[in-house]
């Protein structure tokens, strides 16, 4: 049987916006909005999130959904060197900073990153050095371009559905076994997937 979930209190965040902040079995941060907060209610990544997820010991996942986050700053996940799984899902970001996976020590186990129904426009190029990132979701945003994915080698999955992408990156990772990418505004898909060997 799973451990029980041990809660965080954020009084002001709880009273303010709705947002719980729930540790499950010690190793996940969770920080979700309550759905009958007005959508105008905004949670800005601060102390408080670094501090709980700081609090967690060896955190492996980190998610923050519903809670119109539009914001994160460059060293927000620096001291996370154990998180395999970010999902920043549901919320109002509209950039990440190009250093966000590289400050500190640059996130060497992540595998997940899930940024799906946000207002991005693009990703951070320090996406390249997660050489264990095998899963990027970027679906339902308004990404224009990617950056270069060619040295992601463990890169399995690509969603980037619902967005307005003209164009995807020449060289994709050969280990990309599934592409998600309809609903764009693709006139090609590059000659690389044709070297996929997964």
């Amino acid at each position: 049987p799973a451990p029980p979930e041990t809660e965080v209190q954020w009084e002001d965040v709880d009273t303010y916006l709705g947002v719980t902040c729930a540790g499950g079995n010690g190793r996940q941060l969770l920080v979700q909005g309550k759905s009958d907060h007005a959508a105008a209610s905004y949670v800005h990544w601060d102390n408080r999130i670094s501090t709980a997820a700081a609090a967690v010991s060896d955190l492996e996942t980190l998610e923050i959904t519903q809670t119109q986050l539009w914001t994160l700053p460059a060293h927000a996940l620096g001291d996370l060197a154990a998180l395999r799984e970010l999902r920043l899902t549901n919320n109002a970001l509209l950039e990440l900073p190009d250093m966000l996976f590289s400050a500190g020590a640059g996130l060497p186990l992540l595998q997940v990153i899930d940024v799906s129904s946000n207002q991005l426009r693009t990703l951070p190029s320090s996406i390249v050095r997660l050489q264990k990132l095998q899963v990027l979701n970027g679906a339902a945003n308004q990404l224009v371009s990617l950056p270069d994915l060619s040295c992601l080698g463990a890169l399995k999955t690509l969603n980037v559905t619902r967005n307005a992408i003209q164009e995807l990156p020449p060289q994709l990772p050969s280990t990309l076994s599934v592409l998600l990418a309809a609903d764009n505004k693709l006139s090609e898909l590059p000659a690389s997937l044709g070297l996929c060997t997964s």
